[in-house]
């Protein structure tokens, strides 16, 4: 697949098919999180893969919000969860930002992006009860946790009309290239 078909397809699901991740392909978006670059090669991050029915139905267990609101009820129904984890003894933060999370983040969009190359669906999950995920899977106290990561093969597959209309939607809520870009000085918002 094309780079450029890989981010267009992109997308987080929450809809799984009941079908099983094979090895091989958990290995490969494994493979392309482990070469992923990071600060001065410490390489922090790991990941722990869980695919035990009964460990996803604790570490994927709704919680509530403070206002009341349910979260992630489908969280447990994905075949794979992915604790994206990282080492914050072996970093220091460096101007107030701690390089054990951005190293991480950068290997886990790795593997988001390998996932769409060989056919899987993800979400990144940031709301989820991180005591309980620590005790269930045994996480040390000196590792972050920074996210979960559901993965398996979408249950909706979108067609090439449905996709091109929900990138429309999406090409017009987000930021325009002005917005987002700026050029040479924060108030230069064009290039030319």
């Amino acid at each position: 697949m094309e780079f450029s078909e890989v981010i267009e397809r992109r997308r987080s699901v929450r809809k799984y098919a009941d079908l099983s991740v094979e090895d091989a392909k958990l290995e490969y978006v494994l493979e392309a999180a482990r070469t992923a670059p990071s600060a001065e090669n410490h390489q922090l991050a790991t990941f722990v893969v869980v695919r035990d029915p009964e460990t996803r139905a604790i570490i994927g267990r709704p919680g509530s919000t403070q206002d009341g609101k349910w979260i992630n009820r489908w969280l447990a129904r994905a075949p794979v969860i992915i604790v994206a984890c990282g080492d914050r003894s072996k970093t220091a933060p460096h101007h107030g930002v701690d390089f054990w999370q951005i190293d991480t983040a950068i290997a886990t969009e790795h593997l988001v992006l390998a996932a769409v190359d060989v056919g899987l669906g993800t979400c990144w999950v940031g709301a989820f009860d991180e005591p309980l995920v620590r005790t269930t899977l045994a996480i040390p106290q000196q590792v972050g946790i920074l996210a979960l990561l559901t993965m398996g093969y979408p249950a909706e597959h979108m067609g090439v009309t449905e996709r091109l209309t929900r990138t429309v939607v999406r090409a017009d809520t987000r930021k325009t290239m002005s917005e987002l870009a700026r050029w040479e000085t924060w108030q230069r918002h064009d290039h030319a």
